[in-house]
């Protein structure tokens, strides 16, 4: 079989899921994908493209020069405390996206309350 991606990318993204703790098929559901389209990323059959690349970087912060050269770190995150911003924002998506759609639109509404409630005590 031929490898049209990057072996060295496929193991970054091996890298990426095991720093968040991740199972391929959770990968894969968090782009749309199903496990095995997912696992020929990892094995270097299917080329990372911009596209896929931003995608992590929404999802989860990484950094693009590591991920195409392994130059740097991991994450965009300079600090201890940046590192766990991400975790924490992966941790709330996961909880949320397991959540049935009326306590989503609860939450949302909670969510909204404390945004107005923090602003009124920051002015």
């Amino acid at each position: 079989m031929k490898v049209n991606g990057s072996i060295k990318e496929g193991e970054r993204l091996r890298e990426i899921r095991s720093f968040f703790g991740l199972s391929q098929e959770v990968m894969a559901e968090r782009f749309g994908l199903n496990q095995p389209a997912y696992s020929h990323f990892e094995q270097g059959f299917t080329k990372v493209d911009e596209r896929f690349l931003k995608a992590l970087q929404f999802e989860f912060n990484i950094n693009p020069v590591w991920f195409r050269t392994g130059e740097g770190y991991i994450l965009n995150a300079k600090k201890e405390e940046d590192l766990e911003l991400v975790k924490l924002r992966i941790d709330l998506v996961d909880k949320f996206n397991s959540l049935d759609l009326d306590r989503k639109l609860k939450l949302l509404s909670k969510a909204e309350e404390l945004r107005i409630e923090q602003e009124l005590e920051e002015s």
